[in-house]
């Protein structure tokens, strides 16, 4: 703890900053809190999202939040080894920040300080009514003060956001405080509650920030790990009520799949894509909400394509990603949140997503629904070979040959439950699994399983053809028949929908 005379040297510090509050805020808001930028170019490397950060570009988003990080250490270093006073530092932050963003209102607030022994010694009260926030955390600064004061730490919250909002001072208002870029006005009432241990008058003071254009794109998502991304986000039921599962659904223009993405939501039915009470235990399933201001219901769109949640602001390794559980396909299946894919590993199909699914239609007749992958495409293996069939009889045996005729090609009808009716457009037979011989062969459609084909991404573009969970659609030679054969990792299995 600090002594008497420490005690009273900071009543005095804080009646100083008190008297002096006016003509310094004025130097904060010419500098800092008003309308015109500061005349300062952005740092190297800095990431100017201004006009960038349009969704499904939208990757500025995410770089940005990393430099702003990035930012928040270096300062806070920097300032504890200069042994910066709060001033400085809350003004140079701002600054800087406002460089490296410029599309955003920013707001650097201290909102406590403590002693050596983490006790609090000054409280500054605010209220926060913020919109389009696209950060919000804080930070620990060592207290260095040219005043005086004790032994301790600054506790600064941060906001980087684009709505309108509304911030109201309730403590000490001297510029070691706060900085702000942004506010349009402001509004004033004396009030004389104490700012912690001390009593301080002070004058309460409320900004306003205007919104700031905030790009949307409107349009249905599909997942990597769907083929031909006809599976896509679906708000179950068409519901609107909260707590409505999210799932994935087959491709049909339909307004429970048309998703807006503002840079920071996901929104559909009027309602918002959000993490349950904010939980970030992986297989944690998603739901439609009602849009609030919440951490729960922020998104962060990547440049490989995945939606990120943050767990830990700090560690971006900690980040979560809207998932399909194991990748599997299938109408039904429940959205979650799982650990995001690393870097060095790549995105993984099933976190990352395609803006427009394809419409289900067409399918000739099949009485099955007619639902279908992207018209027709053809099945092709690494090697350029593909799955061609080598005739129109009953029971022709399909094998690994040059593609580019009706005979190469394959027409895919949803069965439900993520399997496939697969048709030879030649010859209209249904690719089937012989099961005496597991070969591959085209027979008459007649619903058996042996017919039923599901596919398992692999990566790349490229899928599994399965019949079960343990047999593949395998190639065995140049131009002789695919076999069905166990699973296994391998350019043997993957074919690529061309």
């Amino acid at each position: 703890m600090f002594t008497i005379s420490a005690f009273s040297r900071l009543k005095q510090t804080l009646h100083r900053r008190a008297t002096a509050a006016v003509l310094l805020m004025a130097l904060a808001i010419a500098g800092v809190g008003g309308l015109s930028a500061p005349q300062r170019a952005a740092a190297a490397g800095a990431n100017n999202c201004a006009g960038q950060d349009t969704p499904g570009g939208g990757n500025c988003i995410s770089a940005l939040i990393n430099s702003i990080f990035g930012e928040i250490n270096v300062f806070v270093s920097a300032a504890r080894g200069a042994k910066s006073d709060n001033a400085k530092f809350t003004q140079d932050a701002v600054t800087q920040f406002q460089a490296t963003a410029p599309g955003y209102n920013i707001l650097v607030f201290k909102y406590d300080g403590t002693d050596a022994y983490d006790t609090k010694w000054f409280t500054n009260p605010y209220t926060a009514n913020m919109h389009g926030v696209l950060l919000d955390t804080t930070f620990k600064l060592q207290h260095h003060d040219s005043e005086g004061g004790p032994f301790g730490y600054d506790d600064f919250r941060l906001w980087v956001f684009k709505g309108e909002s509304t911030f109201t001072n309730k403590g000490d208002g001297g510029y070691s405080n706060w900085a702000f870029v942004g506010s349009d006005s402001e509004t004033d009432s004396v009030r004389h509650p104490p700012c912690g241990k001390i009593a301080c008058s002070h004058t309460d003071r409320t900004l306003h920030f205007p919104a700031r254009s905030t790009p949307q794109q409107t349009s249905s998502l599909s997942p990597d790990a769907s083929p031909g991304h006809h599976a896509c986000l679906d708000v179950d039921q068409n519901g609107t009520a909260n707590g409505t599962p999210i799932q994935l659904w087959d491709c049909h223009g339909g307004g429970n799949q048309s998703w807006t993405y503002n840079g920071f939501q996901l929104r559909a039915n009027g309602k918002c894509l959000d993490l349950p009470g904010d939980n970030t235990t992986q297989g944690t399933k998603l739901q439609l909400w009602d849009c609030v201001e919440v951490a729960s219901q922020r998104w962060y769109l990547t440049p490989d394509g995945t939606f990120r949640h943050m767990e830990d602001p700090t560690d971006r390794s900690k980040d979560v990603c809207i998932d399909v559980p194991n990748g599997v396909v299938a109408n039904g299946t429940r959205l979650q949140v799982w650990g995001c894919g690393s870097a060095a590993n790549g995105s993984l199909a099933h976190q990352s997503w395609h803006w427009g699914g394809v419409i289900a239609g067409g399918g000739g007749g099949t009485g099955d629904g007619g639902k279908v992958i992207d018209g027709t495409p053809y099945l092709r293996l690494s090697d350029g070979l593909g799955a061609v069939v080598t005739g129109s009889n009953v029971g022709a045996p399909v094998v690994a040959g040059i593609r580019g005729g009706s005979d190469s090609k394959w027409q895919f009808t949803s069965l439900g439950g993520g399997r496939y009716k697969i048709t030879n457009v030649s010859s209209g037979l249904a690719l089937t699994e012989n099961t005496d011989s597991y070969l591959a062969e085209t027979q008459p459609w007649s619903g058996a399983d042996e017919q039923k084909w599901e596919l398992a991404s692999a990566g790349n573009g490229n899928y599994q053809l399965r019949i079960s969970s343990d047999d593949c659609l395998t190639y065995d030679e140049d131009f002789k028949t695919l076999g069905v054969w166990t699973c296994k990792t391998g350019w043997t299995q993957q074919w690529a929908l061309s």
